[in-house]
């Protein structure tokens, strides 16, 4: 019984010991099996400084250099005037655009005109016995005044005598009471002033028009501006006439443009400068919108790339031997997707891939671009 418990004992041991020799050996081997090391695949772009221009950004839409809103002077019924008043329809300069009724106050201008013949038929003998030496000029305005022709000159007077006579007769008040008439007739057309479009059309024939009532707007189609907000700090690049390349975002199409006037004052509220850009171009139209760019400042040493490759915009990612490395960046300048950086050597492999800053020290494969 008792060498039996020694037996048992004894391969109890043999088997505990055993277990540990065969875990040990595991480990021992584990630890001399080489571990496969893991690497991040990232694009990279290999850059060597150079002299760069930088450029001065643009966007804004395009709006009318000529813009009218039209309204009326005078009261009645918008009627036909030939072209139809609607959005669309283009006019040269002089043709009417609204016309009017002014039927009543072509006769109301009719009836002053006779009364004003009246006072002349009075006053004209009086000036033959008065003042012979200028009867012959007024007698010749009273015969040739035409109530259905506009007014012409009064004939001069010589002395203040002859003056004070004729306006004593009101001669002068009801003239130029009718000069004003005639001028408030002409306000029942509105002509174009500038060849160009309608693009808002607020009455329609047989509306009723009031005193001060608008009509619609009118724009001139064959120039536009381009008003544009800069920074202040970019206003040194810019001045009058200066070139500027504008297109439509994701386009091909291009405009060239000229700076035709900047504002002399800075907004308080947004802290940039209004440009305004004038461009012409048949296909253009009112509010599209438009990108531009302006030469600026040239950089010596210096690289392009694109913005994400900022790191909180103050660092870059750089490979070396085969390691990321955070480096800080030289920022010179940049835009909403560009950035110049200066500092860096020749054949420096940039990492283009955007990473936090515990990227720092990451194996990776890259490839360049």
């Amino acid at each position: 019984m008792k060498r039996r418990k020694i037996f048992i004992l004894t391969g109890a041991l043999i088997l505990v010991l055993a277990v540990y020799l065969s875990s040990r050996l595991g480990e021992e081997e584990q630890e001399e099996r080489p571990q496969k090391e893991e690497r991040v695949y990232v694009e990279v772009q290999r850059v060597n400084p150079d002299t760069v221009q930088s450029y001065v950004t643009l966007t804004g839409r395009v709006i009318p250099k000529d813009k009218i809103e039209i309204f009326a002077e005078v009261g009645g019924i918008f009627i036909d005037q030939g072209k139809p008043f609607k959005v669309g329809y283009d006019y040269n300069r002089g043709e009417v655009l609204v016309r009017i009724n002014a039927e009543e106050a072509e006769q109301r201008l009719i009836s002053s005109k006779s009364a004003y013949m009246n006072v002349l038929a009075q006053v004209v003998p009086d000036l033959k016995i008065d003042f012979p030496e200028i009867y012959e000029p007024w007698r010749d305005f009273l015969i040739n005044f035409d109530v259905n022709r506009p007014l012409q000159p009064l004939p001069k007077v010589q002395t203040d005598r002859q003056k004070l006579f004729l306006t004593g007769r009101n001669v002068y008040s009801q003239y130029y009471s009718l000069k004003e008439q005639e001028a408030q007739l002409r306000n029942y057309i509105i002509r174009a002033p500038f060849d160009g479009t309608i693009t808002a059309a607020l009455i329609n024939e047989g509306t009723l028009v009031r005193v001060g009532q608008k009509l619609g707007e009118y724009i001139k189609t064959d120039i536009y501006e381009i008003e544009a907000a800069i920074s202040p700090e970019e206003l040194q690049y810019l001045s009058k006439g200066d070139e500027v390349l504008l297109q439509v975002p994701n386009s091909s199409a291009t405009y060239t443009g000229r700076v035709s006037r900047i504002n002399a004052s800075i907004d308080s509220e947004t802290q940039t400068v209004l440009v305004y850009i004038q461009v012409s171009h048949p296909d253009l139209k009112a509010g599209m919108y438009l990108e531009g760019k302006v030469k600026g400042q040239q950089f010596e040493q210096a690289v392009r790339l694109p913005r994400d490759v900022l790191v909180n915009d103050r660092s870059i990612y750089i490979i070396r031997d085969s390691t990321a490395v955070l480096k800080p960046a030289q920022v010179l300048k940049f835009s909403s997707d560009e950035v110049i950086l200066g500092g860096l050597e020749n054949d420096v492999l940039v990492m283009k891939t955007n990473e936090n800053a515990a990227f720092e020290g990451t194996k990776v494969t890259y490839q360049l671009n």
